[in-house]
């Protein structure tokens, strides 16, 4: 990473529908594309595991995604819409009616000097609470459901160099669940920084990349992190959480974000954080391989739709590189529609752009509304 001279983003007041909104205006952008580390690794994991709220520090969060990783087979067949009792977790890795997954140690990236640091770590995360978004399974209201995460069997031989965890049915499926969307990242990104507050706020900020932005309310945001009986004064969260992580995955990730806070009327505090994330510049490969992609969806919608090069252009204007796999779905998706109800439908052309586009679309989102991600 490069360092770079630090200037505290300078404010911006306006309101907003009887609101008081602060935009916190973003560092000088280079606009040139980041360096990714070497043989990087995209990884999924449920939105659900993304906002649990629980006290890790980095080195838990990184056992936390070496469990991912190790999941990434069954988390697939999830987004695949596979039942979960056939994902291969639940199938291939119970034993007396438990889930059982064994890790080396080195997959947590630490060094073979840090092994007993290790050791104690995994003991203190399998007794730390963690809270998930749950439904009460008598009442069916919204609720938090407070569990441990996993029983560790660490061998106390100092020699032997694996881990094995045991999980219940429930746990296991929170995992792998990706019902309310995923979120997808890059573990080296994750691996990099010392700040637990980065890789939260990475994880969280890469589960939005795709809609722009999301909407949090403070008291969440807080809780997320299990700061609520810490920096009273948003001023203080601010300086010693935000702005610091800010920092850090500016330019130096593959998304990063700018606040906005949002005051009601007359109230010295914000109530609510506006997050917009920012989508680093492409690099070369990434270049090529839209390119590639937009050509075949060209040829997709004028073979398929007889669309002309002005609808056609006017569809490749939103397609990303997040969003060109959904663009490629739709076509598949009304080329059948199409078929089946030609007869109904005006002007096909001008019917399949619109729908493409707004399929395509970003939108601001609220956490704690339910949604489902796409790759």
């Amino acid at each position: 990473m490069t360092d770079q001279k630090k200037k505290t983003p300078k404010e911006k007041k306006k309101t907003k529908n009887g609101e008081i909104v602060k935009e916190r205006r973003g560092l000088p952008r280079n606009n040139l594309p980041i360096q990714l580390p070497d043989n990087h690794t995209w990884l999924k994991q449920p939105n659900l595991i993304t906002m649990l709220s629980a006290d890790f520090n980095t080195l838990h969060l990184r056992v936390l995604i070496a469990l991912i990783e190790k999941l990434q087979y069954s988390i697939e067949q999830s987004a695949n819409h596979v039942p979960y009792q056939q994902l291969s977790i639940f199938r291939e890795q119970t034993v007396n009616n438990r889930i059982i997954i064994t890790i080396p140690m080195m997959d947590f990236g630490v060094n073979a000097n840090n092994y007993p640091e290790l050791r104690k770590t995994l003991l203190q995360l399998a007794t730390i609470p963690i809270e998930l978004d749950a439904k009460d399974p008598v009442t069916g209201t919204a609720s938090w459901a407070i569990s441990g995460l996993f029983k560790a069997y660490i061998p106390k031989e100092t020699h032997r160099r694996t881990v094995s965890f045991e999980f219940d049915y429930d746990i296991a499926r929170t995992l792998v669940d990706v019902e309310k969307g995923f979120t997808k990242y890059i573990k080296e990104i994750a691996f990099q920084t010392q700040s637990k507050y980065t890789v939260r706020m990475y994880m969280l900020i890469s589960s939005w990349k795709d809609k722009g932005g999301f909407s949090i309310t403070l008291e969440r945001f807080k809780k997320w992190l299990r700061l609520e009986n810490k920096y009273h004064k948003y001023k203080d969260l601010y300086k010693r959480i935000i702005k610091p992580t800010y920092e850090e995955l500016f330019e130096k990730a593959n998304c990063w974000f700018e606040v906005a806070e949002i005051y009601r009327d007359g109230e010295s505090e914000p109530y609510k954080l506006n997050f917009k994330v920012v989508r680093a510049v492409l690099t070369q490969q990434e270049e090529e391989f839209l390119k590639n992609h937009k050509n075949k969806l060209y040829d997709m919608m004028a073979r398929q739709f007889k669309m002309s090069d002005k609808h056609i252009q006017k569809v490749l204007m939103h397609v990303t590189i997040s969003n060109v796999h959904q663009a490629i779905n739709k076509i598949v998706d009304l080329a059948e529609y199409v078929t089946q109800n030609w007869n109904t439908i005006t002007n096909i052309p001008e019917y399949c752009t619109k729908s493409i586009i707004a399929k395509l679309m970003p939108s601001e989102g609220v956490i704690g509304e339910e949604r489902g991600d796409e790759d």
